[in-house]
């Protein structure tokens, strides 16, 4: 095959790959549920300062109504609920906005009453910054400040 084919298919199948949605990766990207994960501090670029969890972006959905969560199925394959039984407040959060809502049998956690969900990537912080206000699922995602107010 000449190599002007190849370097053509090559490039095909690089340009399919990342254009694959999270959805199709599945759900093993989904973090663990932790019992006592730690909501953190990070700065961004574009968003300013927002809550993480381990490193991961967390987001607020605008189609939730106060506590109650409006992401099932395929919407929580692709932006998962965040997950743990006991959240910690690090540096900068404030522990009494922090609570959960039970959610099947597990525990997702609120911040200012609002749910919180990660996006279901493989990719790292900044990547996760780019879907700060993306309209998906019917809703905005928001990236969530300290004082519990969402950034787009």
């Amino acid at each position: 095959m000449p190599r002007v084919v190849k370097a053509c298919l090559l490039a095909a199948v690089l340009v399919g790959l990342a254009v694959i949605p999270a959805t199709s990766v599945g759900a093993q990207l989904r973090p663990a549920a932790s019992k006592g994960a730690t909501v953190t501090l990070k700065k961004s670029s574009s968003a300013g300062t927002i809550l993480v969890a381990s490193g991961q972006v967390l987001f607020y959905f605008t189609r939730d109504h106060g506590a109650k969560s409006s992401c099932f199925s395929t919407c929580a394959v692709t932006w998962p609920p965040f997950d743990s039984s006991h959240p910690v407040a690090g540096a900068g959060v404030e522990q009494k906005l922090l609570s959960t809502i039970r959610r099947g049998s597990s525990r997702q956690v609120t911040y200012d009453g609002h749910p919180l969900y990660l996006y279901n990537t493989t990719g790292g912080f900044l990547q996760q910054t780019f879907y700060i206000g993306v309209n998906n699922f019917g809703g905005i995602w928001e990236g969530v400040r300290a004082n519990g107010a969402g950034v787009r």
